[in-house]
């Protein structure tokens, strides 16, 4: 079928079901007007999810872990996405079913709009911006068919306009390439049912996979798969140059691959092991989230069940060194490149020197009883 130039026609040939209206206030679209991003005005802000005392929250903060702002949640949020070209808001994205995303202003913490999946689907954990910030692209499930999808989200007709289709089960990170059109998924292939919870139901079925898919057709370009099909593709990161950074799970018995690779272009996804067999085996088959340096292509991977956060090179394709930090899960890098900023579900935040991979500010904690979650984003305000 030949598909529109057009792009909201392209979206409504995608369109699957009815519309979903997303509960956005009519003060949304000013969200969208254009704001004083002078150098000199650029602050940034650091956004997590944490639990405390049995309460969830989503936090915002300074580099030095200042609190900016907390507010308590009714659902844990697995991820927040961000996007520079709307800088004053972010929104939360869940895992669980039955559950909403949410629209968080960046300037008081407070949320302003939710947003519905579709009929017969829920949120995955996951999402990411159009890069001018139009449209948000959210990882579900569709339980309904066990496959997964991509929402599509205009947040300025505040409409889920339609889907696609992510050429895999349980889509859970994804991105844009630098074209602005090219999403990359990473597919876990891990089917849940609501009833099920976050529990597999498929291990012996497995079939992960990164998939690069046109969002503006739901064209697929290319899909990447690795040998053994036990290793879950969770989290990815994307490079300035277009090399997508994946950090693994593994979901079998009796064996310990490798746990972090690199892909680029049209070559195979590379799997990388660190030369040291203590911190491979350290690593405890489990990673959480994974950041890579603009300029050095220095990869930041956590490991919480491991306590370590291991370090990569993009560029050569090497491992570079570990860190020893109980439980850390969120990484992110500070604006000016100089910083890996990790959280630790014990409750500390670390900063990492980024060209020495050395901590400098060990346990800074200004949070108490703070368990923070998997994920941590950055954003310039």
């Amino acid at each position: 079928m030949k598909l529109s130039s057009d792009k909201i026609t392209r979206r409504k040939l995608l369109l699957t079901g009815s519309l979903s209206l997303i509960a956005i206030p009519a003060v949304l679209p000013s969200l969208f007007n254009k704001s004083d991003r002078s150098v000199d005005k650029l602050h940034e802000l650091f956004l997590t999810g944490h639990k405390a005392n049995d309460a969830h929250f989503i936090s915002g903060m300074t580099l030095e872990g200042a609190e900016v702002f907390r507010t308590q949640i009714q659902t844990q949020f697995h991820s927040i996405a961000a996007c520079p070209a709307t800088p004053t808001f972010v929104i939360g994205i869940p895992r669980d079913p039955s559950t909403y995303a949410q629209v968080i202003s960046t300037q008081t913490g407070q949320i302003i709009a939710s947003l519905k999946p579709g009929i017969g689907r829920h949120f995955n954990g996951h999402g990411c911006f159009s890069h001018d910030g139009r449209y948000f692209y959210a990882s579900e499930n569709n339980y309904k068919k066990q496959q997964g999808s991509i929402g599509i989200y205009d947040l300025s007709t505040q409409l889920r306009t339609g889907e696609l289709d992510s050429f895999g089960q349980g889509p859970h990170e994804l991105g844009l390439l630098s074209d602005g059109q090219t999403l990359v998924i990473a597919n876990g292939g891990i089917q849940t049912l609501p009833e099920s919870g976050r529990k597999a139901i498929n291990k012996a079925t497995m079939r992960p996979s990164l998939a690069y898919i046109n969002s503006q057709t739901g064209q697929l370009i290319q899909q990447h798969r690795l040998s053994d099909h036990h290793l879950s593709i969770r989290h990815m990161t994307i490079g300035t140059d277009d090399t997508v950074g994946i950090a693994l799970q593994y979901k079998g018995r009796d064996n310990s691959p490798a746990l972090v690779g690199f892909q680029r272009g049209i070559e195979p996804i590379h799997l990388l092991k660190s030369n040291s067999e203590k911190t491979h085996w350290q690593m405890n088959n489990y990673t959480a989230s994974i950041a890579i340096h603009p300029k050095s292509g220095v990869t930041g991977v956590t490991c919480p069940r491991g306590n370590l956060v291991t370090f990569w090179d993009s560029h050569k394709q090497t491992f570079l060194k570990a860190v020893d930090i109980n439980d850390p899960g969120g990484i992110a890098l500070s604006r000016d490149g100089n910083y890996f900023f990790v959280t630790s579900a014990s409750g500390d935040l670390f900063h990492i020197e980024s060209t020495t991979l050395e901590i400098v500010t060990p346990g800074l904690s200004p949070w108490p009883k703070a368990h923070w979650g998997n994920h941590f984003t950055q954003l310039a305000v």
